[in-house]
C-alpha cells in the first residue's frame, strides 16, 4: 500500500502509520520496516565473517534482539520480502519535486480521495503545511499593510 502511494518507495517514515480495518487498528508500519532491515542486519552477521572488529560469534552472541530477529524474521520472511523487491538497505533520498510536481500531485490526490488532506503521503502533506503556513503569513502580512 505504501510503496503504490509513493512511487514505488520502500523508505516508509519511522512515524508512518495505517490503518487497517481488517484488524481495527492502526499499524506502525514505519517502525515495522526500520526493525526488519535491523534485523536483516543482525542476522547477517552470522554469514558475514569480515563484519565489524571482533570475531562474528562474539558479535552474535552479544547482540540482545538476535533471538527475536531469528523468530520475527525466518527464512521464509525474507524470501516474501525480497520476492516484492524490499529494499533492505536504506534508499537515498530522491530528489526534491519542484513546486509545480507537489501541487499536479495534490491535484491527482484530490480528484482521487476528493480532498487536500494526503494522509497516506507524509512528504506531499508537509508540503501542503508549508503552503498553507506561507498563505496565512502572507494574509497575515496583507491585514497589517492595509490597517
Amino acid at each position: 500500500l505504501y510503496r503504490a502511494r509513493n512511487d514505488g518507495s520502500c523508505n516508509v517514515p519511522n512515524k508512518f502509520s495505517v490503518d487497517v480495518p481488517e484488524w481495527a487498528s492502526r499499524v506502525r508500519l514505519g517502525e515495522w520496516v526500520n526493525k526488519m532491515r535491523a534485523y536483516k542486519q543482525l542476522l547477517d552477521v552470522r554469514t558475514n565473517s569480515n563484519a565489524g572488529k571482533r570475531p562474528v560469534e562474539e558479535r552474535v552472541q552479544s547482540e540482545p534482539n538476535f533471538d527475536e530477529a531469528a523468530s520475527d524474521l525466518t527464512p521464509e520472511r525474507i524470501e516474501a520480502l525480497d520476492s516484492v523487491r524490499f529494499p533492505w538497505e536504506i534508499e537515498r533520498p530522491r530528489r526534491h519535486l519542484t513546486w509545480e510536481e507537489r501541487y499536479d500531485e495534490l491535484a491527482r490526490h484530490r480528484v482521487e480521495h476528493r480532498n487536500c488532506e494526503p494522509t497516506d503521503n507524509a512528504q506531499l502533506l508537509k508540503w501542503c503545511e508549508v503552503q498553507r503556513h506561507a498563505m496565512n503569513k502572507a494574509m497575515k502580512e496583507t491585514e497589517e499593510i492595509s490597517e
